[in-house]
């Protein structure tokens, strides 16, 4: 059916289907209201966030990593598929101490918000051509900046050095990660309000 008017999430999707008429590209949009955003993370007992299911392709073990090089707390909070299950119990698993990795599994909609606006930074270093990543917008509708890797649609929904860091390579996200307490986070907030709201997606498809 390539001759069959198609919308794109992202630039980045049409790449293994070229041929397809695409007529437009509308991002995905969130209702706002539903996070709060809050200027200042949590310092009192830092933590990064891990928010996606528990899988290789969403980089659960390349969190780990980061957060471990830094020294820093990490919270996972994950829905764990039966596909993904020996790839939890085998690698991700063993490195969960309850103190610096901490997994407290799958959270509610509502649970999301608390959860990410009291974090340093998502870490999302996506190991996979993400279409796009809602929980890039989440993250950012809180006040939190997003460290992820140039997979997919990241580059295209984050802005690189403003609402978190695009990186090529884990070293560099261990580095950037480092220093995204820098980042302004209302910056974060506007970004993802005025480009990935459910009323702009709606305007999207109505046009």
């Amino acid at each position: 059916f390539k001759d069959a008017n198609y919308v794109s999430i992202s630039m980045n999707q049409r790449k293994k289907m070229p041929q397809l008429n695409f007529v437009s590209n509308v991002y995905n949009g969130l209702d706002t209201s539903i996070f709060e955003f809050t200027p200042k993370a949590q310092e009192t007992e830092p933590y990064f966030a891990f928010l996606a299911r528990m899988s290789p392709e969403k980089g659960a073990l390349q969190a780990i990593q980061i957060a471990k090089r830094l020294g820093m707390k990490l919270i996972m909070a994950t829905k764990i598929d039966a596909v993904d299950q020996e790839f939890y119990e085998k690698d991700i698993k063993p490195l969960i101490d309850g103190k610096q990795i901490v997994h407290i599994g799958e959270i509610t909609a509502r649970e999301k918000s608390d959860f990410l606006r009291h974090a340093r930074a998502l870490l999302a270093p996506i190991q996979w051509e993400e279409p796009f990543g809602l929980f890039f917008v989440e993250a950012m509708l809180c006040g939190t900046p997003v460290i992820t890797m140039k997979r997919g649609s990241a580059p295209e929904v984050i802005k690189d050095g403003v609402t978190g860091f695009v990186c090529e390579t884990l070293d560099e996200a261990v580095q950037k990660a480092g220093v995204v307490g820098e980042l302004d986070r209302a910056l974060c907030y506007e970004h993802a309000k005025n480009n990935f709201s459910a009323e702009k997606m709606t305007d999207g498809y109505l046009e």
